[in-house]
């Protein structure tokens, strides 16, 4: 698959990294300072937004990606599927090991 011209998106790309970020403070806030200014409390507890910014430009550079080249072949899809599980897995593992390694950790 070309991966230059049509199928990229630098700034699309750049905001689902965006997104991505949003989601993880969103979801660590509680973790922060307490005496943070409200108003930038407040700000962050909106970005829960993220999330559905991630989907949908996820799904736009999916499907623009494979527009051109549909799986039309249980062999292309099967291809499809382990390369997105070999990208995907890795983190997902390493996040996981990570959590439960936290969890052990004695408070101060």
């Amino acid at each position: 698959m070309d991966t230059t011209g049509k199928n990229k998106f630098d700034a699309l790309t750049g905001m689902r990294a965006v997104a991505a970020i949003m989601v993880f403070a969103y979801h660590n806030r509680k973790y922060w300072r307490t005496d943070l200014l409200f108003e930038i409390m407040r700000f962050i507890s909106e970005w829960h937004i993220g999330v559905t910014v991630f989907f949908v430009l996820s799904g736009f550079l999916l499907a623009y990606r494979y527009e051109d080249a549909p799986l039309q072949s249980g062999k292309s899809y099967l291809k499809y599927i382990l390369l997105r599980i070999a990208r995907i897995f890795p983190l997902y593992w390493i996040l996981l090991t990570a959590f439960f390694w936290m969890q052990n950790i004695p408070t101060m």
